[in-house]
């Protein structure tokens, strides 16, 4: 049972471009579209945790 965290709260995340940490676990209703547009805004990201988000996969991982 995650928080209720929506994908569209995570993307108002990429407003904080100095962030360079982001627990992102167990969130149902993240996407890949939604990872991809956190790690492209957030130029300073250095942590991502994305444990337990089953929707989550390695589509986007070669762009």
């Amino acid at each position: 049972m995650g928080c209720s965290v929506t994908s569209q709260g995570v993307i108002h995340l990429t407003r904080l471009q100095d962030l360079n940490s982001l627990d992102l676990r167990h969130i149902s209703e993240l996407n890949n579209e939604t990872v991809m547009e956190v790690v492209r805004k957030c130029r300073n990201l250095t942590s991502l945790n994305l444990c337990l988000n089953w929707t989550i996969n390695d589509r986007y991982c070669n762009t």
